[in-house]
């Protein structure tokens, strides 16, 4: 994981660690100004986006290892298991019935809800 933060971050990775780091007023305009379109037959539909990292961030990689960490280290019990590969964050749900499914599913979500607030 550490190969991945160093080739994509230029490995200055010890410049986060020896300085205080802003991250407040480095993150804070990340979000300003990007929108995403939805296009079906003549119907365009387009938002606002205001979460996560733009495509091609070079911050990108340090956002998600600080996220994901945590959550990679998180006991969901048994029923379920967690899988991170690129810019996902997978969960694994062994239940019986759609109605456990969704209560494992639920959560394991609130979990992670409450992880990144």
């Amino acid at each position: 994981m550490f190969r991945v933060l160093l080739a994509e971050y230029g490995g200055h990775w010890y410049f986060i660690i020896l300085k205080e780091w802003p991250v407040q007023e480095t993150s804070s305009t990340f979000h300003d100004g990007r929108s995403i379109s939805f296009k079906y037959g003549d119907t365009v539909s387009t938002r606002e986006y205001f979460i996560g990292c733009p495509n091609g961030s070079n911050s990108g990689p340090l956002f998600w290892l600080l996220i994901v960490n945590d959550a990679l280290e998180m006991d969901f019990g048994q029923e379920l298991r967690i899988l991170a590969y690129e810019d996902d964050i997978y969960l694994f749900v062994a239940a019986t019935g759609k109605h456990n499914v969704k209560k494992f599913a639920e959560a394991a979500l609130g979990k992670l809800q409450d992880c990144s607030a």
